[in-house]
């Protein structure tokens, strides 16, 4: 029940209280010793750091939480996403396509359209840090348009804006 108040108070946009909500899951998972619920509880204490802007504090648990929860898991998937993201804004490029590598590969194996989606925009923002700006474009532009049935409507415009910024660079928008 702590675990789905923290679901819960997080998707309704309290991540404050969601964090406490995560808290209590946590250590009810501890009294009983189960593996997997401290896992997703540490995962989705650090899902709430993130969406209150505490990334330093949010990697610790978002860590913990991939290395515990099966690949499966739909809170495995949020938490890689948001560590990813983590990672490559503070510049741990590769840290962050491994992550998105394995995001991509459990949304090809479950038929998983969004989380496949979100993966190709990631993979194509390390490709552009990398200077590989074609192959960045590609999965920019594929993961746009995968983004448009598959994914929430919130997250499209930061992909196109990314695949502005891309044609841009490149002498495609003069």
């Amino acid at each position: 029940l702590f675990t789905l108040r923290g679901q819960v108070l997080l998707r309704g946009g309290s991540p404050s209280e969601a964090i406490d909500a995560w808290q209590e899951a946590l250590s009810a998972a501890r009294e009983e010793g189960d593996e997997e619920s401290i896992a997703r509880a540490q995962a989705g204490v650090g899902l709430s750091q993130m969406a209150l802007g505490e990334t330093a504090e949010a990697t610790d648990g978002l860590a913990h939480g991939i290395e515990r929860l099966p690949q499966g898991d739909p809170m495995w998937a949020e938490a890689a996403e948001a560590l990813a993201r983590v990672r490559s804004t503070e510049g741990m490029i590769e840290g962050a396509q491994k992550l998105w590598a394995e995001l991509l590969q459990l949304g090809r194996g479950m038929g998983e359209g969004e989380v496949h989606a979100r993966a190709m925009v990631g993979l194509g923002l390390v490709a552009r840090v990398h200077g590989e700006m074609e192959r960045g474009r590609d999965e920019l532009e594929s993961g746009v348009f995968r983004m448009r049935d598959h994914t929430n409507r919130k997250l499209l415009p930061e992909a196109l804006i990314r695949l502005g910024e891309l044609s841009w660079a490149q002498g495609r928008l003069g």
